[in-house]
């Protein structure tokens, strides 16, 4: 039989269609709905508290810009509405270059570094703290003269004719994120004495009684971090001081990354930012895959005119994002300060223009930190210069990382090293052998050399079955992916996404309670038992029910359900819908079986 299913045909679920969550387009529908006028109030109070402008009589010699009001539902990440949020934008792009504005470049900061502050985090066990500046561009100061239409819906009645003369960035100017980086840099320096790091000027650091602690921004999102939770307090006091906070306790939710926290281990995983993009391909309800792509196939970028093959292509990728949603980065407490890095490389694999791939995975102790998977720049005569131009890439990189280290005088257990599967490129890396094959090279890729004869980085041979690298270079079966997506500390995560220490500790005290039903073991409901019939609505036979084994916490404990009294399944049905909500996943339902 054929079905809808079969053919691919699904039709989308609206599950949120009671909700109001709509995002008007217009001012005249915003101001009938009394949560987005509320909204933009808010927004038009903090503007005149921030003192953003001043209103001066209108002039034939200024240049007026206009404005305009955008509204956006922030959601949590369950899809529930947490915020309407009604911003007021200047038109920045009525702004002329050279006379409006200058600078216009403001930093943020990289995921690698992200990813190695987190692993730092991890390994010394420090406290982690996420805030959020409210209206953060309005912070910053203006040196230019900008002159701007007053707001829609809230005109001065008294001054109609006048217009804003902005002291402060807004929204939509062109130089507004490079104020208000500078408003917080020379803050952070001047007035906390912070030093601003060479490897990323996004990152910030200060050494305090022995302790350090580091600040990385993003635009207004701001993580702060290090040893002593006295000493963070302290400074997060002080900071709101000077700038509008929200508060947002231990993170759990960074530019799109779901982090959560068991045991020792922090998990990174995108879950919503999946579900969203599947929604918007329409493919909710679309097949999983074990891997994204079949071997020998590729997607290749900017298809101009996709065929049949592209398409399915393509969703098979979101299919494995699919089966993958639950999985996340995984960073682990343990491990040495060492620095070590994968390269491989696909030699002449694009039959366009017969070039290769190169790639890189780092780790810093045992937690990935960096990788890249790139077409390189030249063609390549063998493959031993392809590999050897991924070592290369993935040189610069550690480089990098060291200059970073180097800068919050964190001491490394032992050289750099890198694993290469091909033995030219390595012998190449370590001396000036084949010279006939490798003239033809540029000078800037024996840096690798210059390192390595500095005893600044150590290059080792490795089997290609072991390469890790081998995953960002080309497709793989799924048992090659399977073994090497491991290695790369991508794993499921069995947890409640972002719980705070507050409803981790109320759970451990309500499993104490929950101790006293239970023999000493924890509890966790195992899918052990089968179904001896499918017909379906039946009461159940206490005489064919199955034991129920449990395991909770690693204690294991059995009990037979033909034994169970009301009571105590009524506990169990209560334990299971606390856990599954707040800290345990549980992997199958507590239900009768014939």
């Amino acid at each position: 039989m054929i079905t809808r299913s079969k053919s691919g045909i699904f039709n989308p679920k609206l599950y949120t269609a009671t909700l109001d969550n709509k995002e008007h387009d217009t001012i005249q529908k915003a101001l009938c709905d009394q949560n987005w006028y509320q909204a933009m109030r808010n927004e038009y109070k903090a503007l005149i508290k921030n003192k953003t402008w001043s209103l001066v009589p209108r002039s034939v010699e200024h240049k007026i810009i206009g404005n305009k009001w955008m509204f956006r539902i922030k959601q949590n990440t369950d899809g529930s509405i947490a915020k309407y949020k009604a911003r007021i934008v200047a038109k920045g792009f009525q702004q002329t270059e050279g006379v409006d504005y200058f600078e216009t470049f403001s930093p943020v900061v990289k995921p690698c570094i992200v990813r190695i502050v987190l692993s730092l985090n991890m390994m010394n066990k420090w406290v982690v703290r996420q805030v959020e500046v409210n209206n953060a561009f309005l912070n910053g100061e203006l040196t230019e003269d900008v002159y701007m239409r007053q707001l829609e819906g809230f005109v001065d009645v008294q001054k109609p004719g006048h217009v804003c003369k902005l002291r402060k960035a807004l929204y939509g100017l062109k130089q507004a994120p490079r104020a208000w980086y500078d408003k917080l840099k020379n803050s952070l320096i001047k007035t906390w004495n912070f030093q601003n790091s060479k490897a990323d000027t996004s990152l910030f650091f200060k050494e305090i009684h022995g302790f350090i602690i580091l600040i990385l921004i993003y635009v207004n999102d701001i993580l702060i971090t290090g040893a002593n939770s006295k000493e963070l307090e302290r400074f997060i006091s002080e900071f709101s001081r000077i700038f509008a906070l929200k508060d947002l306790g231990t993170l759990s939710y960074f530019l799109g990354i779901e982090i959560a926290y068991a045991q020792d281990n922090m998990y990174l995983s995108q879950k919503k930012y999946i579900r969203d993009l599947r929604n918007k391909a329409d493919m909710l309800e679309c097949k999983s895959c074990d891997t994204p792509m079949v071997t020998g196939h590729k997607l290749q970028k900017e298809v101009k005119a996709p065929t049949l093959q592209h398409i399915l292509a393509c969703k098979r990728v979101l299919g494995y994002l699919k089966a993958t949603e639950d999985y996340g980065l995984k960073f682990s407490a343990g491990g040495e300060m060492k620095i070590t890095g994968y390269t491989d490389a696909d030699w002449a694999c694009d039959v366009d223009d017969s070039k290769s791939i190169g790639a890189y995975c780092i780790y810093f102790g045992n937690n990935l930190v960096s990788w890249s998977s790139k077409k390189q720049t030249v063609v390549t005569r063998s493959s031993a210069e392809s590999e050897y131009r991924a070592l290369a890439s993935a040189s610069a990189e550690i480089a990098w990382i060291q200059s970073l280290l180097e800068e919050l005088k964190i001491e490394c257990t032992s050289l750099p090293i890198i694993w290469c599967d091909n033995v030219s490129a390595t012998e190449l890396a370590k001396n000036p052998v084949y010279h006939s094959r490798t003239k033809h090279i540029e000078l800037d890729i024996h840096f690798v050399r210059d390192k390595v004869l500095a005893r600044e980085l150590e290059i080792s041979y490795i089997p290609s079955e072991e390469q890790i690298a081998d995953i960002l270079t080309k497709p793989l079966t799924f048992t090659h992916f399977n073994y090497f997506r491991a290695k790369l500390k991508v794993h499921p995560c069995d947890y409640a996404i972002g719980y705070d220490l507050h409803e981790a500790n109320q759970i451990n005290i309500e499993l104490e309670k929950y101790r006293s039903f239970v023999p000493p073991d924890t509890i966790k409901i195992k899918n052990s038992y089968k179904e001896n019939n499918q017909r379906k609505h039946r009461k159940p036979n206490p005489s064919k029910l199955k034991p129920l084994d449990m395991e909770v916490d690693g204690f294991k404990c059995g009990a037979n359900q033909e034994k169970m009294n009301n009571e105590y399944e009524e506990f169990l049905r209560d334990l299971m819908e606390t856990l599954s909500r707040i800290t345990i996943k549980i992997t199958h339902p507590l239900r009768w079986h014939q």
